[in-house]
């Protein structure tokens, strides 16, 4: 199990605050570009800039409130780490750590349980974990047994009502986490809008939230259509012959009636003979 310690992934999950509220984000390298990943709810209550790690401005780029996932922009230094999303899912059974900042950062280790989906959803892009959290720790990093980030805190359970920027233990032992690989859908999605805020940002621009803000909506999963059957198309005889090839069967035809000829006249000259 990597170690997940204040000192070391202190740089890669910090303190996220706006307005009247608190919670976690966890700092992200998507294509070389660097995110804050936390949850939606934290933007619910029109809020459209915080603060990371006390001191780092984020705004949020793209939001799926189906999944509770934002995307934000952030300028740091080059030398700080950066979490890798997992391109994998967990198995049951598999050994997680979450580092959330709800009273001071703080790590729980658990285990993967299993997938749970919205209910505004069929897809099951949740998955639940046996670690308790406290307020502030939704947005937290999950981080699997190879180092890397499987999943992002979303609540306690399914059924919290993030919508209040309430996620608070339940008693329940365990919390519900949105799936890297949604993640990673939501920063694809928005490739374009990232680089944009990254480049405005780069040159000393702060963007405003309707220049790259995307709204992201859930689509389902559609079945693969099979493959269209494409019908040979006959491609006519275009090969071109020398002129002299349409002599070729007259004169055949011309030398069989001459050789007739000659056969008979053969014939008759012998019956003169005789």
């Amino acid at each position: 199990m990597p170690t997940l310690t204040n000192a070391s992934v202190g740089p890669t999950s910090s303190r996220i605050a706006g307005g009247n509220w608190v919670g976690t984000g966890a700092l992200v390298d998507f294509e070389g570009y660097p995110v804050i990943v936390t949850t939606a709810h934290h933007w619910n209550k029109g809020n459209t800039v915080g603060t990371w790690s006390k001191k780092y401005e984020i705004r949020p780029i793209a939001i799926d409130n189906t999944y509770d996932i934002a995307i934000c922009s952030v300028t740091v230094e080059e030398d700080l780490k950066r979490l890798k999303l997992a391109e994998t899912e967990l198995k049951a059974g598999q050994v997680v750590r979450i580092g959330g900042w709800g009273s001071g950062f703080k790590t729980f280790d658990g285990k993967f349980m299993d997938s749970v989906m919205p209910e505004s959803s069929s897809i099951a892009d949740w998955f639940r974990i046996s670690v308790p959290v406290r307020q502030g720790d939704s947005g937290s990093p999950v981080i699997g047994q190879t180092g890397e980030c499987v999943g992002i805190v979303h609540s306690s359970t399914p059924e919290s009502s993030c919508s209040t920027g309430s996620c608070g233990p339940t008693g329940s032992g365990h919390c519900v986490a949105t799936k890297s690989g949604r993640i990673l859908r939501l920063l694809r999605a928005n490739r374009s809008g990232i680089r944009s805020a990254c480049w405005l940002l780069r040159n000393g621009r702060k963007f405003q939230p309707e220049e790259v803000k995307y709204e992201v909506k859930q689509e389902e999963v559609k079945p693969a259509k099979p493959a269209e059957t494409v019908p040979i198309e006959t491609v006519p005889d275009k090969t071109t012959y020398p002129w002299y090839y349409v002599l070729i069967a007259p004169a055949i035809f011309l030398l069989f009636v001459a050789s007739t000829l000659l056969f008979y006249i053969i014939l008759e000259i012998k019956g003169v003979r005789k």
